[in-house]
């Protein structure tokens, strides 16, 4: 099982739960204002805590190192 995951595949990840939301907000009948679509609490927090666990050190030899420190 992986363990991590990428900034790419987080980016992917929300997009998806937005585009979701999206759809069975529009499958409601109740607003048709994209703004009123909000993400997820669990999306939110998901997106803060990789953003607290990823270091990214940038060096003269080996360029941009990106650690996820969790």
């Amino acid at each position: 099982m992986k363990d991590s995951f990428t900034l790419n595949e987080l980016i992917q990840f929300s997009d998806n739960m937005f585009h979701n939301a999206k759809k069975k907000h529009l499958s409601d009948d109740s607003h048709n204002d994209e703004s009123s679509v909000l993400p997820d609490d669990r999306i939110i927090a998901n997106i803060l805590n990789y953003s607290r666990a990823l270091n990214v050190i940038r060096t003269k030899r080996a360029g941009t190192i990106n650690l996820l420190m969790n």
